[in-house]
């Protein structure tokens, strides 16, 4: 289904649509009260590509019981709610619909935003392209966005992440954090760009795999903490401290590049570390 106009309303996708802008990134979905612009409800394989997403009041798009659905090529203009998040009852967390799973987040762009993807249960979803507080003046302009008001906080938070892949996406100038991991199991970060943020990963979880990204220009690189994570062949370069390890066990940090980082390159609080084979 292609959409050729503006649009000011909330869709509810539970079939297999593949919904997408004839103008790609130039139809602007913008809805006023607190509905989401789209809902993927027990989908599979849903497709939304090519608007520009504008949230006043609430998320622009939740997964609820879905999966191997497609988020692709958007952007979000996200005043301070979340672009993308799924479902949860926020005051019962014990209390929620079926856990959506194995979706796909790419190539899109954010503008801004708390949190710009909130993810209770994070499970084999894909966040693959992304560009996270683009700053596209013009663009900001062209659809009445003012960058002065938002916020550029988090990233991606991600909660009871597990094979989750999160490959050639920019981070830049976060408030708080690019990426927030907690109780991760087999992610994977490769080939990421993380620059003037204040933390680029803060990884709480077991047997996370960080490898060929570029951290610069940060005051922590990576903040890590668990058993059996890694950090292999990365640049951590020009931060306040590299690689920041809380409590690790079999921590490996092998054949980076660690230069230039202002406090030390990496500083262990707790646990064991395997820190050979660097570059200094």
């Amino acid at each position: 289904i292609e959409v050729s106009k503006d649009l000011n309303e909330n869709i509810i996708m539970n079939k297999s649509v593949y919904l997408r802008s004839c103008d790609f990134k130039d139809v602007l979905w913008e809805i006023e009260d607190d509905l989401s612009c789209v809902v993927f409800d027990s989908v599979v394989g849903a497709i939304v590509e090519g608007f520009a997403f504008k949230s006043n009041a609430s998320s622009c798009i939740v997964f609820d019981n879905s999966s191997d659905c497609f988020v692709v090529d958007n952007l979000f203009f996200s005043n301070g709610y979340n672009a993308i998040r799924d479902y949860c009852d926020f005051d019962n967390l014990s209390s929620y619909k079926d856990v959506s799973f194995g979706n796909y987040i790419l190539h899109n762009s954010f503008y801004g935003g708390d949190v710009s993807i909130d993810l209770v249960h994070c499970l084999n979803y894909s966040f693959i392209g992304n560009d996270f507080n683009e700053d596209n003046v013009s663009l900001m302009d062209h659809f009445n966005v003012s960058y002065n008001n938002f916020a550029h906080n988090v990233g991606i938070l991600a909660h009871e992440s597990s094979n989750s892949l999160f490959e050639r996406n920019c981070f830049y100038n976060m408030d708080v954090m690019g990426v927030c991991l907690l109780d991760g199991l087999n992610d994977s970060f490769i080939n990421n760009s993380f620059s003037q943020c204040n933390v680029s990963v803060d990884i709480n979880g077991n047997y996370v795999s960080l490898r060929n990204n570029n951290f610069s220009n940060n005051n922590f690189g990576i903040v890590i903490e668990g058993v059996n994570n890694s950090v292999i062949s990365n640049f951590i370069m020009n931060n306040d401290f590299g690689v920041f390890s809380e409590s690790s066990d079999d921590l490996c940090i092998n054949f980076n590049r660690i230069v230039n980082n202002d406090e030390f390159g990496i500083y262990v609080v707790d646990g064991s570390v395997n820190a050979t084979n660097n570059w200094w």
